[in-house]
Parts: structure tokens; sequence; C-alpha cells
């Protein structure tokens, strides 16, 4: 084999090896989002169950018992 044909063999690894990463990164990529809509929609139900909650703090607060 020439130096040429050491060279060819060689990028192809490579490219084979990055194209493996590419693929994994992607599903990692993939899996994430599905993980970012499900807690996306968490938080909106969430806020929706604070927003509809009744408020609490209408009344007067008794003063904290050190005074």
């Amino acid at each position: 084999m020439s130096g040429e044909d050491d060279r060819l063999i060689d990028l192809e690894e490579r490219y084979m090896h990055l194209e493996k990463l590419v693929d994994q990164l992607n599903a990692i990529v993939t899996e994430q989002q599905t993980e970012i809509e499900a807690l996306t929609r968490q938080l909106k139900v969430l806020q929706e169950e604070v927003q509809s909650a009744p408020d609490e703090n209408t009344g007067e607060e008794p003063p904290p018992p050190h005074y």
C-alpha cells in the first residue's frame, strides 16, 4: 500500500466514526427534545393550577411570635 492508500483508509475510518457519533448525538437531542416538551406541558399545568388557586394571603397575617 502506498501512503495515499493509507491516508484514504484513515479518512474513511474517521468518517465512519464521525457518522456514528452524529447518529448518537442526534438520538440524544431527540430524546432531550421529547423530555423538554413533556416538562413544558407539566409546567403549563402547574402554572394554570397556581393561577386558578384561591389567594390564601388575602387576610392580615398575625405578627411573628418574636414581637
